[in-house]
């Protein structure tokens, strides 16, 4: 499935954010339609990838006029962040002199973090105006273009010898239009073996006496104490797969959010 977006002057600019060490949003067209609104969840191109953000501010203080914004690729079916959430992680990034990013990262839900196995490409399209004052140049990239629409900067350079300046300034003098089209990539499944942690003689006695508890449906409670990297997640990890290996099902308590990524 292919999506086409072309920038248009009557876009609206808003700011989304996306969950990176970063301590501003950045700026974006909006949809076509404009229908956004504070804190929906987007699709954005981030330099040669696609992230999942929020909308952050849909009138920005300051615009960005002399840079090029990229446009927002489509509205997620996510439930927006409140406006109390909102003012939450402000205070939050403010009160903490974290990034914003940083924290709007843990405020957003685990789906919003799914990005689809998508890529972003530009790709060039005569607008069917030719300029008043026309080169050997700029008429054989319109020509060409105009005949065969949509292909990138390097390969319609490549293809009629004309150097990307020239198609750059085509670009910026509204003669060619630029959009961004996004293509699904075919999933391809990894060659994932398994593999499993040599346990020290110790740690073995202790994950075969919680196996042994799971394996006869024993209810028992078990506290490992030991120093920072003794290896203590180890042996749970061994009791946490036996009951997964089986059908079973696992509630995993930790004290911090910040420690749950190391667990995903």
């Amino acid at each position: 499935m292919k999506t086409n977006k072309s920038i248009s002057n009557q876009q609206k600019i808003i700011s989304v954010i996306v969950p990176y060490k970063i301590e501003e949003p950045f700026q974006y067209y909006s949809l076509e339609d404009n229908e956004l609104s504070l804190g929906d969840f987007v699709s954005v191109p981030l330099g040669r990838k696609i992230v999942n953000g929020v909308v952050w501010d849909l009138q920005p203080k300051k615009i960005l006029k002399n840079y090029k914004l990229k446009s927002v690729i489509e509205k997620l079916d996510i439930p927006p962040l409140s406006s109390d959430l909102i003012s939450l992680v402000r205070w939050v990034s403010d009160y903490t002199l974290s990034p914003l990013g940083s924290v709007i990262k843990l405020a957003m839900p685990p789906l919003s973090f799914s990005r689809k196995n998508i890529k972003v490409k530009k790709k060039l399209f005569f607008n069917g105006v030719f300029p008043k004052r026309l080169t050997s140049g700029r008429s054989k990239v319109l020509e060409f273009l105009s005949n065969t629409p949509g292909y990138s900067l390097d390969d319609l350079a490549k293809l009629t010898g004309v150097s990307k300046n020239i198609i750059k300034n085509l670009v910026n003098q509204g003669y060619i239009k630029e959009k961004i089209i996004t293509e699904e990539i075919p999933f391809i499944a990894s060659d994932i073996k398994e593999k499993k942690s040599l346990l020290t003689s110790d740690q073995l006695q202790v994950s075969s006496e919680m196996i042994s508890k799971i394996n006869n449906n024993l209810f028992s409670v078990t506290l490992l104490d030991g120093v920072t990297g003794s290896g203590k997640t180890e042996v749970y990890f061994e009791a946490i797969y036996k009951v997964i290996s089986t059908g079973g099902q696992v509630l995993i308590m930790l004290p911090e959010i910040s420690l749950t990524e190391q667990w995903l």
